[in-house]
Order: C-alpha cells, then structure tokens, then sequence
C-alpha cells in the first residue's frame, strides 16, 4: 500500500487542477489523457485502449491511481469509493469500467443487489414491465419446454420444496388477508397447537368453529406440510387443509373442496389422489376424508346452510372405529 500511496501522491504532484474530474476524453478506442501524466508539453497524448495499461505502467501508476486522480478528482487516496456493505474500499475493474458497486465479496454481492431489487420494486412501471418481460418470453414456443424442466428441476429440490413452504406458511400467518379473494382470517382455537388456526374461506371457519365445539374433536391444526404430485410431466405441490386428532386416537388428514373443482379442475382429482397414497403409506394419519359441498352443507342452492349435524355424524363414525 506505501507503494501506491507514494504513486498517488507522486501524480497528485503533478496536477495542474486537483481536484478536477474527467480529463480524460474518449473516443470509441481511442483516449486522450492529458500530457503532465507523461511528463510531456503536450496538452493531449493519444492512447488507444490496448495500450492504456502498458503507457499508465511505463509512466510509473497503476491505472487505479490514474482513474482515481483523473476521472474521480480525487485528492486523497483513503477517498476512494467505499463499499455501502461493509465500507471497505470497492473492487476496482479497469479504466473503461472503473469501480465496481461494492468490494465484490459474496455477501455484500448478494446485499447489494438484493437492496437495489427491492428500491425498483417499489417503483409500479418497473414492475409492469418486468412482468410484461416475464410473459412474452414465456408465452414462445420455445420457452415452454425449458420452464417446464427449470420447474422439474426446482422441485425435485427437497430443500427448496421444505424452504418454499416454510416461507408460504409464514407469509400466510402474517398476512391472511392476502392469501386469496374472500373469507380469511384468524381465528382463536384452544385445540390448536398455536392457540388460533389461520382459515382461508367462510367453509374453512365454519369447520374450525365446528371443531372447536365437538367434544370428541381433541386437536385441530393445519397441515404443516405439503405434498408432491404430478400433472403434464411436472412436478406440483399440494397443500392438504387440514389435520384433525379424535379422541380415540385417530388422526385425519381433511380437504374441503367445492364440486366444480372436483369436476373440472384437471388437478384437483390429482391432489386427492396423492392425499390418499401418502395416508395409506403414513404410520401418522390414518384416514384421508374429503368433504364435499354435499357434506358440507343441507341446501347448496339456497342460502348454504352450514350441516352440522351431518358433519359431526360423519367425524364421529370415525371416532368409533377402534
């Protein structure tokens, strides 16, 4: 470091105007840099960009000093710019594209970007128009093949699938209101592990409300996991509803699904069917149940009334299976 301390200072020395910035003109490959860096009368000494680095050496700086004190104005090498992550000085690339952002440490790599993204964000046109971006590339023909295996590819990750779910269930904990269109929020629920259960629709509260009150309902959670399955040669994740202990020890995995999504939604006979294979393999569930809109409720058509009586008929005939 005295070594460029001294090559700083030796150059400052020479310097008509310190402090002044840009006095070095480019154009295309050809610079100007002005001739007291040379020792020379001229006011100008051409320089093409391969021989940039070599005339710097052979006038006795390295190009960060030269960069530092003809483009920067700087008079004080500690001036040099500054890391905004860890305040070290910042990695210096070359004459033609100078400092880096940060001091190009992975860390601080990953900070810096990560609060430049968050500062565009904030900005709506950005955002459409990256979305705008994100679906023209994806709407080619060409591009579905390599989305289909770059989503084979993440999901086949059991640590990212365990990451993505962990991060959902927080996101939905902290923001019901967010999770979709409709009925949701939290509800109190002392048969909850947590005290209260997170509900995504009127059914989802109606349900936990009902469970809450049946004496041979001893716990009631979310499922807090999700399950994999496949459709068109992808691999998806299901989320199951809920997970409901009885009193006589059964414990069942419960979905509530509307008719329509029974009947047309492709996907939605697939989740089922990967709910019921992980039970039959699962030594901690013991029965798959899914309630329909028939069981759900006494007159769909009308006001949708909520069938308690059904339901709780229904869970208890698994609790008196022993």
């Amino acid at each position: 470091m005295e070594s460029e301390i001294q090559m700083f200072n030796n150059l400052l020395s020479k310097d008509p105007t310190p402090g002044m910035k840009n006095r070095v003109i480019r154009n295309d490959k050809l610079y100007l840099v002005p001739g007291w860096v040379f020792d020379k009368k001229d006011k100008y000494v051409k320089i093409t960009y391969k021989k940039l680095n070599r005339e710097f050496t052979k006038a006795g700086y390295n190009t960060q000093i030269v960069y530092d004190i003809l483009m920067l104005g700087l008079t004080n090498i500690e001036d040099r710019p500054k890391c905004p992550v860890c305040g070290s000085v910042r990695k210096f690339y070359n004459f033609t594209r100078n400092y880096y952002t940060t001091c190009a440490k992975d860390n601080c790599i990953k900070a810096s970007i990560k609060s430049t993204v968050t500062v565009l964000w904030k900005n709506s046109e950005y955002r459409q128009a990256q979305v705008d971006s994100h679906l023209e590339w994806c709407s080619k023909e060409e591009n579905k093949e390599k989305m289909s295996k770059i989503s084979l590819d993440t999901w086949s990750n059991p640590e990212y699938r365990k990451k993505q779910v962990e991060s959902h269930k927080k996101f939905a904990y902290n923001n019901p209101d967010k999770i979709r269109a409709g009925n949701h929020g939290i509800l109190k629920c002392s048969k909850s592990n947590k005290g209260e259960l997170i509900y995504d629709s009127s059914w989802e509260q109606l349900f936990i409300i009902l469970c809450e009150n049946l004496d041979f309902v001893t716990s009631i959670n979310r499922v807090s996991f999700s399950i994999q399955y496949k459709y068109q040669k992808e691999y998806f994740m299901y989320f199951p509803d809920f997970d409901v202990t009885l009193s006589n020890g059964k414990r069942l995995m419960i979905e509530l699904k509307a008719n329509w999504m029974i009947e047309k939604d492709k996907k939605t006979p697939l989740k089922l069917k990967a709910g019921e294979d992980y039970v039959k393999e699962s030594t901690e569930f013991d029965y798959f149940v899914l309630l329909t809109e028939d069981q759900l409720f006494l007159d769909k058509k009308l006001a949708k009334q909520f069938d308690k009586n059904g339901i709780t008929s229904l869970l208890n005939k698994y609790n008196s299976i022993l």
